[in-house]
C-alpha cells in the first residue's frame, strides 16, 4: 500500500512519548513493506540526522506551519468557540502543501495521527474523492484528547480565568472529537479502557484496539550490570507542565517518607527540558541527568519506576520500556491507565503519597521480590505489547477496508 501519514510533529528522533508513538509506526509501516509519505508539520528544521533516519522508512514531507499556542490563537479561542487543540494544527500553508501533495501523488489510504489530524485527512480525503478516488482514512487516537484537557481543569482552583479558559476548551474538544471520529473509516484506541469512552462519546465510530508497544530489540537487559536498587528512576519529557507536577509532587510529598526509613535512597530524573528549579533538588538526594540519547543504560542499572501523573489519558509508553527493561513500576491510577496489568505483572497502583511511600520501601527492603517483579513485567510486555503487533492490527484493517471498498 502506498500510505500517507499526517503527523503534528516531525517525530525524529523518538524521544518523547508522543514521537515514539508516531516515528514506530513509521518503521513497522516500511517494515512491512508498504511506500510511506509522511507529512509533519512544524516550523523548525529537523536536525540532518534525524531526517536522514526518517528518510529510511518514509518520504518526508514537511510542511511550514507552527502549532504554538501563540496569543492570538489563545485569545481566539478565549472569544470563538473553536478548540484551540484541534484550529492550530489547520491552516492555510497545511492545505496548500496537502493539495500539491494529493494532486501529484496517489494513495491508497491516509493515516492520520492524533484527533488533532482529523480535519487535514478529511480534506485530503476530499481532494482526492474530487478526483474520483475513494480513499479510507484511519485515525490513530494516542490520547482520547478532551479527557486531559478535563482532567486539567478540575485540577485548576475552580474561580481562576485559567480554569474557565480550560474547561470550556475541553467541552469544545469533546465537541469536536465526537463530531469527527464517526466520520473516520476507522480510529484506532490504544486501549480498552479508551475504546469504552470513544465509543461513549461516538457510538456510531468505527473504533479499533492497537494498543502501543515496544520493539524488542531496542530493549535488551544487560544482566552483567548491578541493579542499585535504591535507585529510583522516571524518564518523561519536561516540556508538558503535567509530568512536571507529577514529579514535583514525588519530590515534595512521597520522598521524605522515603528517606525517613532509607536515607541513601536516590532519584534519578531523565528526560528533554527539565525545569532549572529540579537543580534546587540535589541536596534531597535527587539527580538531574536530563535528556540522554538512550535511556536503556539507566533503566538498566535503576531498582524501580516511577509515574507520579495526575492528569493524562492513553497509555504512557514510558511505562511499557520501563518494564520491558526488568523494572517494577509504582503509578498513579492515571499514569498506568490503559495497560492491562496489576501487581502480578509488576505494575503497582497507588495514588496517596503514603502508599506511593510503602510500596517503593517495600520493593528496595525486598531486592529479590523487587528483581523477580521486574521479569515478569518485562516478559508481560513483550507477550502483549509490540509496535509490530499493533502495526500488523493497523494495517489489517486498512486492507480491509480498501477491499470494502
Amino acid at each position: 500500500m502506498k500510505i500517507l501519514q499526517l503527523s503534528p510533529q516531525f517525530p525524529f528522533p523518538p524521544d518523547d512519548g508522543g514521537r515514539i508513538a508516531i516515528a514506530n509506526l513509521t518503521k513497522e509501516f516500511s517494515i512491512a513493506g508498504h511506500e510511506v509519505t509522511l507529512f509533519c508539520l512544524g516550523n523548525q528544521i529537523p536536525q540532518p540526522q534525524a531526517l536522514k533516519e526518517a528518510q529510511k522508512y518514509s518520504t518526508v514531507v514537511l510542511c511550514n506551519h507552527s502549532t504554538e499556542n501563540s496569543l492570538l490563537r489563545i485569545a481566539s479561542a478565549t472569544v470563538l468557540p473553536v478548540s484551540i487543540y484541534m484550529s492550530k494544527h489547520i491552516g492555510s500553508q497545511v492545505l496548500k502543501d496537502l493539495t500539491t501533495l494529493m494532486t501529484h501523488e496517489k494513495y491508497d489510504v491516509i493515516h492520520a495521527d492524533h484527533s488533532c489530524m482529523a480535519i487535514a485527512a478529511l480534506y485530503a480525503k476530499q481532494i482526492a474523492k474530487n478526483a474520483s478516488q475513494n480513499i479510507p482514512i484511519g485515525l490513530r487516537l494516542h490520547n482520547v484528547e478532551w479527557i486531559i484537557w478535563k482532567r486539567y481543569a478540575d485540577e485548576l482552583v475552580k474561580s481562576s480565568p485559567k480554569h474557565w479558559f480550560v474547561n470550556r476548551q475541553a467541552k469544545l474538544l469533546r465537541k469536536a472529537e465526537k463530531m469527527y471520529y464517526p466520520q473516520m473509516d476507522v480510529c484506532f484506541s490504544v486501549s480498552e479502557k479508551d475504546k469504552v469512552e470513544s465509543l461513549t462519546l461516538a457510538s456510531d465510530a468505527n473504533i479499533v484496539i492497537a494498543p502501543h508497544g515496544i520493539t524488542p530489540d531496542d530493549w535488551k537487559i544487560d544482566e552483567s550490570i548491578t541493579r542499585n536498587h535504591k535507585e529510583i528512576i522516571i524518564a518523561t519529557t519536561y516540556s508538558w507542565i503535567h509530568n512536571v507536577q507529577g514529579v514535583r509532587w514525588f519530590v515534595e510529598k512521597v520522598l521524605p517518607l522515603i528517606h525517613e526509613v532509607v536515607p541513601d535512597a536516590q532519584l534519578t530524573l531523565l528526560g528533554k527540558n527539565p525545569p532549572k528549579f529540579f537543580q534546587d533538588w540535589q541536596t534531597l538526594g535527587v539527580k538531574v541527568l536530563g535528556y540522554v540519547d538512550k535511556v536503556q543504560p539507566y533503566l538498566n542499572r535503576a531498582g524501580i519506576y516511577i509515574a507520579p501523573l495526575f492528569v493524562g489519558s492513553g497509555v504512557r509508553i514510558k511505562i511499557l520500556e520501563a518494564m520491558v527493561m526488568g523494572l517494577p513500576v509504582v503509578a498513579t491510577k492515571i499514569a498506568r491507565e490503559g495497560i492491562i496489568a496489576n501487581d502480578t505483572e509488576g505494575l503497582y497502583t497507588v495514588d496517596t503519597a503514603q502508599d506511593f511511600a510503602n510500596q517503593i520501601l517495600y520493593l528496595i527492603q525486598n531486592p529479590d521480590i523487587a528483581q523477580t517483579s521486574g521479569m515478569t513485567a518485562r516478559k508481560h510486555v513483550l507477550n502483549n505489547y509490540t509496535w509490530n503487533s499493533s502495526a500488523s492490527i493497523i494495517l489489517e484493517e486498512y486492507k480491509r477496508l480498501i477491499e470494502k471498498k
